[in-house]
């Protein structure tokens, strides 16, 4: 089927609110800090650090539940502790692709021509397909293995 652009928008929310509540505790902590006397310049990680630790359980949350409401799903939650080395890979796979990326980006700056800001620009939207995909895949392993381990309880039963 189809889909209009403002059904691209309504189907995209999703993503914006789990932004926005990933990035909620690394918010708070920002403002605690700077009431405590912390320089703004250095605050700013605490953002990034809540937006990369939170976004993917929040994002999984988010479409599991298919509530824009609820940023935190059981199953998904389940799944940190039953698939800990899985999130891990996926931690540490994303890691290593934001640091490819912040490495790629790191020329950057305005004097740059446009072909050599469009290449930069492909380079972060590759990124995002490539953290998309690693999501994705995270996903669905995270909703097989139960399934998977069900089949092999029902089989022990069996015999």
């Amino acid at each position: 089927p189809e889909l209009t652009p403002i059904e691209w928008a309504t189907e995209s929310l999703s993503v914006a609110i789990a932004v926005f509540y990933a990035i909620l505790p690394g918010l708070i902590l920002f403002g605690v800090t700077g009431a405590l006397g912390m320089p703004a310049g250095t605050r700013w990680i605490f953002l990034g650090i809540s937006l990369y630790l939170f976004f993917p359980v929040v994002q999984l949350s988010v479409l599991e539940s298919d509530s824009l409401t609820s940023p935190l799903s059981p199953p998904i939650l389940k799944s940190l502790c039953a698939d800990f080395l899985l999130w891990c890979t996926f931690y540490l796979m994303t890691f290593a692709l934001a640091l490819l990326v912040a490495l790629t980006l790191a020329p950057l700056r305005a004097g740059l021509s446009t072909v050599v800001v469009m290449l930069l620009g492909a380079v972060w939207a590759l990124a995002i397909f490539m953290y998309y995909r690693l999501l994705g895949r995270l996903a669905w392993v995270c909703q097989v293995r139960p399934l998977e381990k069900e089949d092999v309880e029902q089989e022990k039963e069996d015999r």
